[in-house]
């Protein structure tokens, strides 16, 4: 993951090579659907599955160039955005 300044947004973006590692399956497979090779039974009432390709590491190098104070701050306050 590497941080990276978006001259036109004019904002600080995320740009992760991991995500290219993930696959692309023909659009009638469903990893999340019972029966795949994620999700083996139905016999669930709330199923937890962890992200194989993360955008964000839970643990990552402080970026080069800002300051501790801004980039150290608790998970659970920190604004996620996927697209």
């Amino acid at each position: 993951m590497e941080l990276r300044w978006d001259p036109i947004l004019r904002e600080w973006i995320i740009v992760s090579g991991q995500r290219k590692e993930r696959p692309v399956h023909d659009q009638s497979y469903c990893p999340f659907c019972p029966g795949s090779k994620e999700v083996p039974s139905a016999d669930w009432q709330v199923l937890v599955l962890a992200n194989k390709y993360p955008s964000l590491s839970p643990n990552p190098e402080p970026p080069v160039g800002i300051e501790p104070t801004t980039y150290n701050m608790e998970t659970e306050h920190m604004p996620m955005f996927t697209y």
